[in-house]
Parts: C-alpha cells; structure tokens; sequence
C-alpha cells in the first residue's frame, strides 16, 4: 500500500480546488492502483471521496495559521535531531505522524506557490512542503503554476524549498521562466498539463437531474454560462482606488454584459458559482448584486445549490458559449469544447487556455475590462464558434495526454 499526503489544500468551498485534487487521485490511482490517500486542508469539508482529511487551518487568522505551521515545522526538526542521536520519538501530533507514515508528499497543484497572496500566503504553502523534506519523504509539486516572487524573501524561501523537493510539474511556460528567475534547476522540472483536464463530467442521466432542477431546457437555447468573482474586481479598474467602488464597476460591466446576450443573442445566461463560501467570497453573493441590476431577470438562471465540480462541469458543457471569471471554470469549459471567454487577473490562464489550447485571443486581461471590450469578445467568440470548437477538438485531448503525464512521473519518482 503506497501512503501519499496531499497538503495545501483548500477545503471544498473552492470547486477548482476540489477539480484539482479528485482528478489528481483518479490519474494517480490509475498509475497506482493501491493507493491510500489523506490530504491536510485548510477547511476539513471534504467528502467527495473516501479519503481522510485534517484541518491545518480552519477560520483562523493568517497569524494563528502561520504560528501553526512554525510549531510543526520546529516540531519535527526536533524529533529529526533526536532520530540522529538514535532517541526514535513517535510525534504525538495527527499531522506530523502522517508525514511520518507517508510515502510521498504531493502539493495539490493551482498557484499556491506564489507571492500573488501576499509573502505569509507563501510561507505558510511552504512550510507544509519542508515538513515532508525534514522528515525525507519525497515531495511533489504537481501540476502547478509556479510564481512570480517578486520580493527578496519570498525569493529565498521559495529557492530555498523548491530546489530541494524531487519533482515540480508545472502546467504552463510562464512557470519555468519563473523557476528560472530564482535559479531553481535541481529538482526534475517537467511540462504537463492541469490535472483538472482530466476530471469526469457527470453522467447524462445525472446531468438531465440537474438541468431539470435548474429549469434549464432546450427552448433556452443558446446558452451562455458565465462565472463571476468578486475578487477579480479588485485586479481590474485601474481609475477607481476605493476596493468596493471597483466591485461595483464589475457589477455594473457583467450586469450589462448579461442584458447585451439576452437582448441580442436571444440567449439565456446561467450564471455558475465555483467558490461557494457562506463565510467569504461567495459566488453566489456576487450573482444575486449582479441580478438586482438586470430588467429582463425571466432570462437569467442564477445556480444557488452546492454542487460538485463534476456536476457543475455537466452544466457547462451543455452551454453554448461561456465567460469565465474563474479559471478552472474555463478549464471545465474548455475541455468540454465550449467556446470560452477567459477573463485573467494572472499569468496561467494565459499559459493554460492561452498557449497550451491556443486560444490566446479570446483571453481579456481584466486590466482591460470594459463592457465595450467584453462585448467585442463575446461577439467574435459567437462568430466564430464553430471554428474554435474544432480548435478545441485538436488541442484538448492532447491536453488531456499531459495531464495524464503526472501520474506516471509520480509513478516512476516512487519506483525508482
């Protein structure tokens, strides 16, 4: 039995997040067959597989949360030193013994590993990472969007860390040069794909459920799916200072937006929450502000219910085009072959859906977010749609092949 940990994981609230582990475990196990898997997240919600999961974080401060991870850190540095001198202590701590009893650490993927959330963000990813290093385990960095490091310490511990760990597979080029920049060339550095390409939509019976739940039927044709995000408001609006007159501006942009797709696409729009946070940044809450602007609110479905990234990849793939604020609800598009509006506030919806699915032209910085500029790429998505279907047809299982790629370096780091 092969004991893998998996760390920096989110919690459930966050459906990328979740897309990341449950198509990790399934390409893992299909390299693996047995596997036995527990991941530490940050929220312990999570019940889409029968994995066990601890919670390093919870609703703690960054403080509280940082404090902890140094204790750990400490911790097993001590229980190294007294293994040196032959003193063999079993660590009381649940999360330290399944470092201690695993064969492999694995780093769930996404962008954890930059300074983008800010320099304790970083150390806190970090420092789970160094725990697998003190106690020997082999740790991976899998499928992962790596950077930038802007300050100097953040620098140094990330060169620090990442040029100890065994393997880093990254999902885009941007990555490498990122790597590059802070001279980490030790650890085996391979291209791949983002794990969540992989992961299963639900079945058409399952999927029928759904669309009946949601009062989405044929007579909605077209459909537009869109993903929205308040905190991808506060990347975009250069002009406005004030975080909340940005929000609203956002608000204001998608509300116009969904009216100009009713009004003349006679569509109808589904809004797709992926974050669902009763605590925090909550999709759902960024729909409801949205809605209260639209007039025609007969042709807009606004998803409320919980659901599963599977589920809510079911959904998007039945849509005739969407408009992604989230980037894993692109990659969900995408790898179903829908026509995809990718609106980016970092660098790996560029390198993802942008270079690797050449579909660079179809990416909005949200720097450049207007309702002008968004309409002028919903009307040339719509154009030509059928053309960018075929792209997609092309590029996503090739895709898919490098994603698949993870599993079998995992395979052969643990075989070797």
């Amino acid at each position: 039995m092969t004991k893998i940990l998996i760390v920096n994981f989110g919690g459930r609230f966050n459906k990328g997040g979740v897309a990341l582990v449950n198509s990790m475990i399934e390409t893992i196990k299909y390299f693996i067959p047995n596997c036995k898997f527990t991941a530490l997240a940050h929220q312990a919600n999570y019940n889409q597989y029968p994995i066990k999961v601890i919670e390093t974080v919870g609703s703690n401060s960054s403080l509280k949360a940082g404090l902890k991870a140094l204790y750990l850190v400490v911790t097993s540095l001590l229980l190294m030193v007294f293994n040196r001198f032959g003193i063999r202590l079993n660590p009381r701590n649940e999360i330290l013994r399944e470092y201690v009893e695993s064969d492999a650490v694995i780093n769930t993927g996404g962008d954890n590993l930059t300074e983008d959330y800010g320099t304790l963000s970083l150390a806190f990813n970090l420092s789970y990472l160094l725990i697998g290093l003190i106690f020997k385990k082999p740790v991976v960095i899998y499928a992962e969007s790596i950077g930038p490091f802007r300050g100097r310490i953040s620098r140094l511990m990330a060169n620090f860390v990442l040029n100890r760990v065994n393997l880093i597979t990254i999902r885009e080029e941007i990555s490498k040069k990122n790597l590059n920049l802070i001279n980490v060339n030790k650890p085996r550095i391979c291209l791949t794909a983002d794990s969540a390409f992989l992961l299963k939509a639900v079945t058409a019976k399952r999927l029928t459920e759904l669309l009946n739940t949601e009062n989405i039927t044929e007579n909605d044709r077209p459909l537009v799916g869109i993903s929205i995000s308040k905190i991808i408001s506060r990347y975009g609006f250069a002009d406005i200072e004030k975080p909340e007159e940005k929000y609203q501006q956002y608000v204001s942009v998608m509300a116009k937006t969904i009216e100009y797709i009713t009004d003349n696409l006679e569509a109808t729009v589904v809004i797709v929450p992926h974050v669902i946070d009763p605590r925090k940044n909550d999709d759902r809450w960024v729909a409801d502000d949205v809605c209260k602007l639209i007039s025609n609110k007969s042709k807009v479905i606004s998803i409320k219910e919980d659901y599963t990234p599977e589920e809510l990849k079911g959904i998007i793939g039945h849509c005739d085009l969407f408009i992604g604020a989230r980037m894993h609800a692109t990659i969900a598009s995408t790898s179903m072959l829908v026509p995809t509006i990718g609106i980016a506030y970092s660098h790996k919806i560029y390198g993802i859906v942008g270079e690797m699915l050449g579909q660079k032209e179809y990416i909005l910085d949200v720097k450049e977010l207007t309702y002008e500029s968004l309409i002028s790429k919903i009307d040339d998505v719509w154009k030509n749609r059928e053309t960018i279907k075929e792209q997609l047809g092309i590029k996503v299982p090739q895709v898919k092949e490098r994603a698949m790629l993870n599993g079998k370096l995992v395979k052969e780091l643990l075989s070797a």
